[in-house]
């Protein structure tokens, strides 16, 4: 048995005889298409924002990066980050 929804966008729409809320459907609309507010992501170990980095590799080094990975049963963000803290000195 399907649901009934109410307060959607076909409702707005004119049905048999009844007018088209224009005001409630650029309402709907606008909120179909904004985005909500994301919150900031958090680690539990260093409770600060969490900036994305992407990069490009040659094949060879990703696929033996992989494995390593595989081997030491990491993710890659935990190993790449380890690498990095290592590095830098912050272990």
């Amino acid at each position: 048995m399907a649901i009934k929804r109410k307060n959607t966008m076909s409702g707005s729409l004119s049905k048999k005889g009844k007018e088209l809320d224009v005001d409630k459907l650029k309402e709907q609309v606008k909120n179909l298409h904004s985005k909500p507010e994301k919150a900031e992501k958090l680690t539990k170990d260093e409770k600060e924002r969490i900036i994305r980095l992407s990069i490009d590799a040659p094949e060879s080094v990703y696929w033996e990066m992989k494995k390593r990975v595989l081997h030491d049963r990491l993710t890659v963000k935990k190993y790449v980050l380890k690498l990095i803290r290592k590095d830098l000195g912050m272990e």
